[in-house]
């Protein structure tokens, strides 16, 4: 059955894959659904989701679907539930960058099972499906990958972290010597792809939603790596390989649909170091605030 699954999962990735790649660089409807045009969705988002959302449902009548935005099937299967991002990298696909992908992670009871990332432009220089299921290796198409073996980060390798991590994280042990070339590439999904495939030797995320790394986690994890996530308030670093609804939660879907955490992926050891060198960044940045507040105050040299 999950053999079944990922053979879906890919099929339906590339079709919606194929159907944004119609859509590029042509004019499109946009909305946004924060103040000041932040976090668009255009019309290519909702016809790749609607796509994926009824060639699951015709494939798989029971099960459940979880949409970024929005199109949720509540199954009679509840222990199976389909996660898509139907357009991960939106920004980049409006401003003509190919670095976006179609993400479809399939759990059962939380814990993912298959898994299938559609992107543009990958490392065989052409489009690709990087695709995996429970207990079998992750691949690249026919290829297989696996994660970068480096335990700690090489100053040659790329290594990927938010835009604007240098204002939301600070580092300490093995990180404050290097940090690796640092690459931000606009999709977590992309992103976390690379690292599996060995492109990029880590990636960390801030507060992923759940359609951003339902696919990624198991694609790392067989690939040879390690996904490690925390509860909000410092709490320890732990393996991720179950993900549980929020509590309060209208429902089943509804709960995972509020699962935000923080993500590091890399091969076990590299993760560890990483993760374990990540350290809350108010110490750093308030000195820095307050300094800066002190010189604008300063009256001007002549």
């Amino acid at each position: 059955m999950v053999a079944q699954i990922e053979i879906d999962a890919v099929r339906f990735a590339r079709e919606a894959g194929r159907m944004l790649r119609k859509r590029f660089r042509t004019a499109l409807e946009v909305e946004y659904k924060s103040r000041g045009n932040r976090d668009p969705v255009s019309i290519a988002d909702k016809e790749s989701e609607e796509f994926l959302t009824g060639a699951i449902h015709a494939a798989h009548p029971s099960h459940c679907v979880l949409g970024e935005e929005g199109n949720d099937l509540a199954g009679a299967d509840q222990d199976m539930l389909w996660v898509l991002d139907p357009l991960d990298g939106t920004v980049n696909f409006l401003n003509g960058l190919p670095f976006f992908a179609v993400s479809v992670g399939v759990l059962h009871r939380g814990t993912p099972v298959a898994a299938a990332i559609y992107v543009p432009a990958s490392p065989l220089v052409e489009e690709g499906v990087f695709h995996t299921r429970l207990g079998a290796p992750s691949y690249l198409e026919d290829d297989p990958i696996s994660v970068t073996p480096n335990p700690l980060p090489e100053a040659s390798q790329l290594s990927s972290l938010p835009g604007m991590f240098w204002r939301q994280m600070a580092f300490q042990g093995d990180l404050r010597n290097g940090l690796g070339e640092v690459r931000a590439l606009g999709s977590i999904a992309v992103e976390a792809a690379l690292t599996a495939a060995g492109s990029m030797q880590y990636a960390v995320f801030n507060g992923p939603k759940i359609w951003d790394v339902a696919a990624a986690v198991l694609l790392v994890k067989n690939a040879g790596g390690l996904t490690l996530t925390r509860a909000q308030g410092g709490q320890p670093w732990l393996p991720l390989s179950r993900f549980e609804p929020k509590p309060a939660a209208k429902d089943v879907l509804d709960g995972f649909r509020r699962w935000s955490q923080p993500i590091v992926v890399a091969n076990p050891e590299l993760a560890w170091s990483v993760a374990e060198s990540i350290r809350q960044p108010a110490v750093m940045i308030r000195p820095v605030r307050t300094l800066l507040k002190f010189a604008r105050q300063l009256p001007l040299l002549h």
